[in-house]
């Protein structure tokens, strides 16, 4: 990680997701079940991210904990054991203090053609299902358009895999738009897609 920092463009500001993780090692940061970190790592994370890009620290207390059990994770199925699947986990998920509409693109299979429908930055209705980690944004998808009410110009471009699932929904309170890209399904011109919401910062 150092090499690749060293190497980047000035413009580029790198940001240290490890030691606010590493300082928080002994509380629920990862899944026992799943290879993801959970919400409360994802925090940590943001608070790393916060420091970098200037952002006051939003505090946990100011958001609405919800809470989904018996999550069996992604290591249950490719490592299923006695011992993993009598501890499940529980998703500890956390409602954005500030109103959020979501907007999710994606392509269809037959046509190809670009479709949309309303999504939601906490999907709850997967609270109830055997896919829990779906609750951050609904899962994985090309493209996601998060809006909020705040008052700001700012908007960002999140390049995430699905840990960016978790992550998001700390962004809420500091940016109008939030654009979540997801580069192992989107098709189209990232770049275009920067130049053309005049978006300012891309993570």
């Amino acid at each position: 990680i150092k090499f690749v920092n060293n190497n980047l463009s000035k413009n580029i500001i790198p940001v240290d997701a490890y030691t606010p993780i590493k300082e928080h090692k002994d509380e629920y940061v990862y899944y026992r079940t799943d290879h993801h970190w959970t919400s409360l790592g994802a925090y940590y994370g943001y608070t790393g991210f916060a420091k970098q890009a200037e952002l006051e620290i939003v505090p946990l207390d100011d958001y609405k904990k919800g809470e989904a059990h018996g999550f069996l994770g992604h290591l249950s199925t490719v490592n299923p054991s006695e011992k993993v699947n009598n501890n499940p986990d529980n998703v500890i998920y956390y409602n954005p203090p500030v109103k959020t509409e979501m907007k999710v693109f994606y392509y269809d299979k037959d046509s190809g053609e670009k479709k949309s429908y309303n999504g939601k930055v906490i999907n709850k209705s997967y609270a109830d299902t055997d896919q829990k980690y779906g609750i951050f944004i609904g899962g994985d998808f090309p493209l996601g358009v998060i809006k909020t009410n705040v008052k700001t110009d700012r908007k960002i471009m999140v390049i995430k895999d699905s840990y960016g699932n978790a992550f998001i929904p700390f962004l809420t309170p500091h940016y109008s738009e939030i654009y979540v890209i997801d580069p192992r399904h989107y098709k189209e011109s990232i770049v275009d897609l920067v130049n053309e919401n005049n978006i300012g910062e891309v993570m």
